[in-house]
């Protein structure tokens, strides 16, 4: 398996580790023990910040005030008629928005794949050709953890990642928050 051929985890039946990184939720931001209690309740409920939410608003930032504006009705439109399109209970193919109607969502989604690329490279580039190896190796072997746990009709703990992918999911995040300017 080569470090780098991001195609060996899909033939394998997992996504990659840089796919799985933006999923992760947010470095901290708060400063203050209130700004740190908001956060807890934040996550209590489900509404924390991921590394993907953090990257989304940076990558939206890039853009002008009057594309941003733009964006968020292109956003509720599309959202409108998607609505609509599961109201008259056809499928998302037959009456569903189309994209390509929407140029600032296409625009916005492209920039957004472009810096998770350009995070992965940079993180992976940072990381010697070892940890590369033990990042790979270990996430197969959580893969597998995570196949048996989901296939398994008998309780038991969910399998954690080991401190590689600890540590690559962490540098993930403070490259993304380095990308928004925070």
């Amino acid at each position: 398996m080569s470090v780098l051929d991001a195609s060996c985890y899909a033939t394998q039946g997992y996504a990659s580790p840089e796919v799985l990184a933006f999923n992760q939720e947010a470095p901290s931001r708060a400063a203050s023990l209130l700004g740190k209690l908001w956060e807890e309740v934040r996550d209590l409920f489900g509404q924390a910040d991921t590394v993907n939410d953090r990257l989304k608003k940076a990558v939206e930032n890039k853009l002008t005030p009057d594309e941003r504006a733009a964006l968020g009705r292109q956003e509720k439109e599309f959202h409108r008629k998607q609505m609509e399109s599961l109201r008259t209970g056809m499928s998302w193919g037959a009456d569903g928005p189309d994209l390509n109607d929407y140029p600032l969502i296409g625009k916005r989604d492209q920039m957004l794949r472009d810096a998770e690329q350009e995070i992965c490279h940079f993180v992976r580039n940072s990381m010697s050709h070892s940890e590369k190896q033990e990042l790979d190796s270990e996430f197969f072997r959580y893969g597998e953890l995570m196949k048996a746990y989901r296939e398994s009709p008998i309780f038991k703990p969910r399998p954690r990642p080991g401190l590689a992918i600890q540590r690559f999911y962490q540098n993930v995040g403070s490259a993304v928050e380095k990308f928004g300017g925070v």
